[in-house]
Parts: structure tokens; C-alpha cells; sequence
């Protein structure tokens, strides 16, 4: 069986995979479903699993704990490693990072939505529509704000730098901007489940 670790400098964090990679993957496109192509792309899993984690950490300073983050970025991997076709003639890496950061793009994008989770799932429905007029009720600074965070998948970091303040600052405006909205869903629910 092919070495599947990624090659590369320790220091530079490069992930070639080189021919080992490229070995693997074309038997495992050659293998029908069953246990030994689960194996290979468990193991390739395994060895990619770093890059994952190292992508992970360019998220750490979102709210969201680095376990969270790194489940999402192995997840992101399995997708990778699961689609690539090796006789496309890309390279593993270049497949498989912009998988992994869609993949906690895509959880970031919808995290707003995840903070209403405690609204019943009985009137989502209802919470769509109520969502909007209170989006358009927040102050200019505060749509902004959740603007270019969720739907221009901006860091928090950049948006400090838009704004002139810290990261930390921008995470607590997020925070308190989600609280709120959170709240008022939730107001709002539970006075239509009241009965009149």
C-alpha cells in the first residue's frame, strides 16, 4: 500500500501529497464501494487531516470553538477527499482547500440563523418573515455590520478595519446584535402562541 502522508517542509506547511496522493486516489476511482475504498479514503482523511486543521485555525477568532471548527473542517475534507477526481490533472491541495473553507464559510453563513435555534421548529416559518421587518428596524451601523459579515463573508477582523475598531469589539457587536434579534423572535413567538 502507497504512503499516503502529505509531503512537504514541516516549517512551510506545504501539503504536495506528491505521487503517493495522486497514487491512492486513482485506486480508490478504481475500486467499487465497499470496505477497502472505505479504508483508503478513511486513511487519506487521516493524512490531509492537518491541512483541515490548520485552515480551521484562520477561523479561531470567530466565537466558535476550535473543536467546533475543526469538525467543520474535516467535514469540509471528507467532501474533498470523497469528489476528487484525479485525472482532472489538479493537485489534491488545491481541490481540497477551497472545499474546506466553503465548508466553514458556509457554517459561519449560517450561524445567524442557528443563534434562533431555540424558536420552535413549529413556526420557522413565521420566524423568516418576522425576521425581516426586524432586520429593517435595526440602526444603519448594525445592518452594516451583519451585512458584511454574513453575506459578504467578511472576518471579523477586516470588518474592524472597516469600522476603525478592533476584532474583539466587532465580535462583541455581532454578539449583541444576535442576542437581540434572538429576543425579539422569540417575543414574537411566543405572543402568537398565546392564546387571544
Amino acid at each position: 500500500m502507497p504512503d499516503v502522508r502529505p509531503q512537504g517542509s514541516r516549517g512551510a506547511h506545504r501539503y504536495d501529497g506528491a505521487l503517493d496522493t495522486v497514487a491512492v486516489f486513482r485506486r480508490i476511482a478504481a475500486l467499487p464501494d465497499g470496505q477497502e475504498r472505505s479504508v483508503l479514503r478513511q486513511e487519506m482523511v487521516s493524512a490531509w487531516t492537518p491541512m483541515a486543521l490548520r485552515l480551521a485555525r484562520r477561523f479561531r477568532h470567530r466565537g466558535e470553538t476550535f473543536e467546533d471548527l475543526g469538525q467543520v473542517a474535516r467535514s469540509g475534507l471528507v467532501k474533498a477527499v470523497c469528489r476528487f477526481d484525479p485525472d482532472r490533472g489538479t493537485a489534491f491541495p488545491d481541490f481540497a482547500v477551497p472545499t474546506i473553507l466553503g465548508e466553514v464559510k458556509r457554517h459561519f453563513r449560517d450561524d445567524l440563523r442557528e443563534s434562533l435555534a431555540a424558536v420552535p421548529v413549529d413556526v420557522l416559518a413565521v420566524d423568516r418573515e418576522a425576521l425581516r421587518p426586524l432586520l429593517r428596524a435595526l440602526p444603519e451601523g448594525d445592518r452594516r455590520i451583519l451585512y458584511m459579515r454574513f453575506f459578504c463573508e467578511m472576518t471579523q477582523a477586516r470588518i474592524g478595519l472597516q469600522l476603525g475598531v478592533s476584532q474583539t469589539h466587532v465580535s462583541r457587536l455581532i454578539a449583541r446584535i444576535r442576542a437581540r434579534l434572538h429576543d425579539q423572535v422569540t417575543a414574537d413567538t411566543h405572543a402568537l402562541r398565546r392564546p387571544s
